[in-house]
């Protein structure tokens, strides 16, 4: 079994790699060729994408601190998330201020979907666990 601090490299590295896939495959179909000859903003491109990515895989590491409330793991890690969209995006140029908020709306209905699937999971596990010891 992974200790803490290997479990929050191995999901650093899995979401930094996530996040250059998705930027290879979003820059091979949506971003036009004049912009991908421009080497150093498409560098920047992967290592933004790569850091939102670990900051996003990384940070779901709250969910481990069992001293931590399901909902201030939740808020910290939404937060995080969050905050480094808005940050590399703003460095980045992802969306346009006109677009932003509809972004940040998206991101956090995606993060609400995603954070409801886990829960709904946890919940029948947690009952299947109990049902198993008799309770």
């Amino acid at each position: 079994m992974m200790d803490l601090k290997n479990k929050f490299l191995f999901k650093t590295l899995l979401g930094f790699t996530i996040g250059l896939m998705i930027t290879a495959t979003i820059s091979s179909f949506l971003i036009p060729n004049d912009e991908l000859a421009d080497g150093i903003m498409l560098f920047l491109q992967f290592i933004g994408s790569g850091l939102f990515g670990a900051i996003a895989m990384g940070g779901s590491i709250v969910y481990e601190f069992e001293s931590w409330s399901i909902a201030r793991a939740t808020i910290t890690h939404y937060l995080a998330t969050f905050i480094s969209f808005v940050i590399v995006n703003r460095l980045l140029g992802w969306f346009g201020q006109d677009v932003i908020l509809i972004a940040i709306i998206i991101l956090s209905i995606g993060y609400l979907m995603i954070w409801l699937t886990e829960y709904l999971i946890w919940k029948k596990q947690v009952r299947e666990l109990n049902k198993y010891l008799g309770k």
